[in-house]
């Protein structure tokens, strides 16, 4: 991440002069961003289509007591984001882009949902499928993390 915001802090210092048509380049770069999303929500969609595809690993695991504790995981989420945003209204709604009610109860809603938060929970699978014996307990934490990615 930090060499990604370097590189752009030097192309953005440095690398006016050197493109030609910054029309072209950023068509380019918008082109580029569209293939990635759509990568990457594929590559979303398989992980958690093979985790409920996968019926060894659903038997005895995706019980209705589970369901509902995720639910209440994702009310419990929104409320603390919801108490977080209230808290620090004040604050941001003077500095920066002055946040207004609007925007405050979007990001209430939106939270961390797209490409980063996608990129994240595959990123998490991942590591906890490697970091990971099969016994029954760890299967446990992956299959929550798995959840949580469908939601």
């Amino acid at each position: 991440v930090i060499a990604v915001v370097v590189c752009g802090i030097t192309t953005s210092a440095f690398g006016e002069n050197l493109v030609h048509r910054p029309d072209f380049m950023e068509h380019v770069w918008g082109m580029v961003e569209h293939l990635l999303n759509t990568l990457l929500f594929v590559l979303g969609g398989v992980v958690w289509g093979a985790v409920i595809a996968d019926q060894e690993f659903r038997d005895g695991h995706f019980r209705a007591v589970d369901w509902g504790y995720l639910m209440l995981l994702f009310l419990l989420l929104m409320l603390i984001r919801v108490f977080l945003l209230v808290a620090f209204y004040p604050l941001l709604s003077r500095i920066g882009l002055k946040l207004n009610l609007r925007e405050a109860i979007f990001m209430v809603w939106a939270g961390l949902r797209g490409a980063v938060g996608i990129a994240l929970a595959i990123s998490l699978d991942n590591d906890i499928f490697a970091n990971t014996e099969s016994d029954g307990d760890d299967e446990n934490i992956r299959l929550i993390s798995s959840q949580v990615f469908g939601m």
